[in-house]
């Protein structure tokens, strides 16, 4: 999904971003693609239990 909607990479060097050397960040964005692949938000986890704990579930 990720490479329909971006295309061009950062290259990673000794674990650093490059910058590169045109303007912006050398990413295009695909706007058709991007419509096919809309923001769908996921339901809130409750996760405070009644007694005021916390649980990862």
């Amino acid at each position: 999904m990720r490479a329909d909607v971006a295309r061009g990479t950062l290259p990673i060097t000794n674990g650093h971003v490059e910058l590169p050397e045109q303007p912006g960040i050398d990413i295009d964005e695909a706007q058709a693609q991007a419509w096919r692949h809309p923001y769908m938000p996921e339901p809130a986890l409750d996760l405070i239990r009644p007694d005021g704990s916390l649980t990862d579930r």
